[in-house]
């Protein structure tokens, strides 16, 4: 092997290793989102959000607190449209039955009463 080709495999093998890396990354990330997302789904919510936050691309986290248990749950779901939409933010209420597609948010008046606002088949 001559000297000039030890660094064109040098270079080739660590691109090879970058690419691994990254469809890993790419992969395990996916993996985390369909879990999260299967998790969501199968609860089933009567609380108020804590935080609305849009991220990028469609996706928003909802920081959900449970009425019955206190208990806070975080999910980043891909609803970024329909929360802009419909104006849907933190204090704004949730319910959701458990194995369902349909959420339904619901808005607080100026007394404090809250009315159905809209649903999202998920």
């Amino acid at each position: 092997m001559t000297p000039s080709q030890n660094p064109i495999k040098i270079l080739f093998i660590a691109s090879v290793l970058l690419l691994v890396y990254t469809i890993t990354s790419l992969i395990i990330n996916t993996n985390r989102a369909m879990e999260k997302t299967a998790d969501f789904m199968s609860r089933k919510f009567s609380g108020v959000l804590v935080e609305v936050k849009g991220l990028r691309r469609g996706s928003s986290t909802l920081a959900i607190k449970q009425y019955q248990t206190g208990e806070i749950f975080e999910y980043e779901l891909d609803i970024g449209k329909f929360i802009h939409e419909n104006n849907i933010g933190a204090r704004d209420s949730i319910s959701k039955e458990a194995h369902s597609g349909v959420v339904t948010f619901y808005k607080a008046d100026e007394h404090g009463v809250y009315a159905k606002c809209c649903e999202l088949q998920y």
